[in-house]
């Protein structure tokens, strides 16, 4: 999940930037950062303004990594969803809107 904020966001970001997207604790981002920066997919440096503060980015084998994981799930789905008619998929579709809709809001 963390490499999809990166992913779909490809800049320097601040790590309060991070877990405020993902909806978790800050001190909670420094360990997920500490073992993404352990294998290579971030790497953290100072931000240009304030070097007090660190600014996060995804590595090239980050961003692999996570184009990877996104072309596994988008084949797991096209698999489920296989034996769905058209007008199955766009029902589940319809529901699954609705259902997210409500959970957001």
């Amino acid at each position: 999940m963390l490499l999809a904020v990166f992913h779909a966001q490809p800049a320097l970001l601040a790590p309060i930037e991070i877990a405020t997207t993902l909806g978790i604790s800050p001190y909670g981002m420094t360990s997920r950062l500490d073992r993404l920066e352990k294998l290579g997919m971030v790497r953290r440096q100072p931000d240009a303004a304030d070097r007090r503060l660190l600014r996060v980015e995804i590595t090239s084998q980050g961003s692999d990594t996570a184009r990877a994981i996104f072309q596994d799930a988008y084949e797991l789905q096209v698999e489920l969803l296989a034996d769905f008619s058209d007008e199955e998929r766009s029902s589940l579709r319809s529901l699954l809107g609705r259902l997210l809709r409500s959970v957001e809001s």
